[in-house]
């Protein structure tokens, strides 16, 4: 999924399902490569993309909500297709997204505290 346009839509999306030690994993953690030492944070990751666009980051939460919404949707989807026996039973993505979309949607709120907070 890409976007045309907004380029802090892609940048959101990313940053917002970034693999980061220290945070809990969700159902879009396809890789823990990115916790390891060496890798850029989440925050270091939006710095240097500012550094080289020079765009303004301020509004960098509302996407990052906007992102992990999404994700929640189409991944609750493949979940009641799972339940309904729509998707393969033979590994372990369907059953975690019982507990991973709630995880998804408690990060997007996390990232909705900090779109309101920057717009006090």
């Amino acid at each position: 999924m890409a976007t045309l346009g907004d380029p802090l839509a892609d940048l959101g999306y990313l940053t917002a399902t970034w693999s980061e030690a220290g945070n809990p994993a969700t159902p879009l953690e396809l890789t823990r490569v990115t916790r390891s030492p060496g890798y850029l944070t989440q925050r270091q990751l939006a710095e240097r993309y500012k550094s080289r666009t020079s765009l303004d980051l301020t509004p960098l939460p509302w996407y990052q909500t906007l992102a992990l919404w999404k994700a929640a949707t189409f991944c609750e989807a493949i979940y009641t297709r799972w339940q309904r026996g729509e998707r393969p039973h033979d590994t372990a993505f369907g059953p975690s997204l019982e507990t991973g979309v709630p995880r998804l949607l408690e990060r997007a709120g996390q990232y909705a505290d900090l779109t309101a907070a920057t717009r006090r």
